[in-house]
């Protein structure tokens, strides 16, 4: 009897050492990865999946115990021989094997999908995006504006934006027309947004106090703009928000904007996340879910295969922004904005032939396709415009008229002297910039007509 009762003693710690085990082990699946510190010396240890091997050795083991017992005619029994016992044990083996056996299928097929990391908001230092001093590195919208910096021969203001300095706070009775967008709205000594301002303030729509500033970034998506407006342009309370993007969006790059875009979270939320997003089950549930957003491998969406090819200078280069999630973000966009109580303001971006130049910075294959990917991508600002019944500029389509091209840049995607822009001394802006004045113009014109519709007298 006393042999028995041992044999029962390590039997029920065998149990008890196999639940702790398949108990822990979600947890030793999930971090993967330990680095240890000692001063001197990193130790680095990451066991993939070899942590499996302990609760079928331990579960081997006790199967062992429990055979000799038997075949010695002990009446030895441990925790496992009780009903809810075994009950657990089975619940937690069954989910541990329906993470594992998923998990490495999908690792012996390849699937891979890209996620973007969590990030949790700290101080930023160091060099920008655009390989220039003027530029921080923003987690979320990869990188910024440097406050104080100049910037294509302007100065950036205290917002982070090229044009005069803006008071945050609001006026009481103030109606702001901000402008966001990309190099074609931030362009200009000075940029479309300032002939607006002055427009709107010598001849205000309405009896109130106007005003438009500038909210964009050269090289900026709109996945980047709608992270921005989110991230300020809201808390600047504005009345109208004017939309002015696309040709980054359809840029070729090595990733895509999804893939590079931290996702801001708590401290604790960002370290689950961030292991779980290197764990090829989660990666299939969020493509899955949204297969648009993260398609396997390339982060490509279906309407961008026919495009990106293999095998050239080209091979594997992602369109920034798909044609899919540049509606989507489009259409965030206009909810952001409605939430915040502004009018969204969507404008096709209008252009000539591409030049060349672009194909030799592998922003696009060709200019016949460049010139392609840009009128699908203004045709689904149309798109976006008509289902969310939200006032559009077609700049796209005024712009067309031969007597207009004259405004384009050499690049045929920006206005006037764009390109010399950089180059110009701080006090010698140029005497005209008829592009930049008609596009002020005709957004005037827009929203002069947007303060007579139902959806203004609504709001005011």
């Amino acid at each position: 009897m006393r042999r028995a009762f041992w044999v029962s003693l390590v039997l029920s710690v065998l149990d008890a050492v196999l639940l702790a085990a398949l108990i822990l082990l979600p947890a030793v699946w999930l971090l993967n990865h330990i680095k240890i510190d000692l001063g001197v010396a990193r130790l680095s240890v990451r066991w993939n999946w070899k942590p499996l091997l302990g609760p079928v050795i331990l579960f081997l083991a006790r199967s062992l115990a429990a055979l000799w017992s038997s075949r010695a005619g002990l009446p030895a029994t441990g925790l496992i021989e009780r009903l809810w016992f075994r009950r657990l044990i089975l619940a937690l083996a069954s989910t541990c094997l329906f993470v594992a056996i998923p998990e490495g299928l999908l690792t012996l097929a390849g699937f891979k999908a890209e996620i973007p990391p969590a990030i949790v908001i700290v101080d930023n230092s160091g060099d920008g995006d655009l390989s220039r001093n003027e530029t921080l590195p923003d987690p979320e919208l990869i990188f910024r504006l440097k406050p104080g910096s100049t910037f294509a021969g302007r100065l950036v203001n205290t917002l982070g934006f090229l044009g005069r300095e803006v008071d945050p706070v609001k006026l009481a009775g103030t109606i702001r027309v901000i402008c966001m967008g990309d190099s074609v709205t931030a362009q200009g000594r000075p940029g479309y947004a300032q002939y607006l301002h002055e427009s709107l303030t010598n001849q205000p729509p309405t009896t109130n106090r106007w005003e438009a500033f500038n909210m964009a970034v050269h090289a900026y998506s709109s996945l980047q703009g709608l992270t921005l407006f989110n991230k300020q342009g809201r808390s600047l309370k504005p009345d109208i928000v004017s939309l002015y993007y696309g040709w980054n969006d359809h840029w070729l790059a090595d990733k895509t904007d999804r893939q590079q875009m931290g996702l801001s979270m708590p401290p604790r939320t960002a370290q689950v996340f961030n292991a779980l997003r290197k764990k090829r089950v989660f990666m299939f549930l969020v493509w899955t879910l949204n297969p648009v957003l993260h398609m396997a491998r390339l982060g490509k969406s279906p309407d961008a295969l026919d495009y990106l090819k293999k095998g050239d200078a080209f091979d594997g280069r992602l369109l920034r922004v798909s044609h899919d999630e540049y509606r989507t973000t489009l259409t965030a966009f206009v909810i952001a904005i409605r939430k915040a109580g502004a009018v969204p303001l969507l404008i096709t971006a209008p252009r000539n032939s591409i030049a060349p130049i672009n194909v030799h910075k592998r922003h696009i294959r060709s200019v016949e396709e460049g010139n392609r990917l840009h009128d699908q991508y203004a045709e689904i600002t149309r798109e976006v415009a008509r289902q969310m019944n939200a006032p559009l500029l077609d700049l796209a389509v005024i712009m067309t008229n031969p007597e207009n091209l004259r405004y384009f840049a050499e690049d045929g995607i920006h206005f006037d002297l764009y390109s010399y822009e950089p180059t110009m001394e701080s006090d010698a802006d140029p005497e005209r910039q008829p592009g930049l004045k008609r596009i002020a113009a005709e957004l005037d014109a827009k929203i002069r007509e947007i303060v007579q519709s139902p959806e203004w007298q609504k709001r005011h």
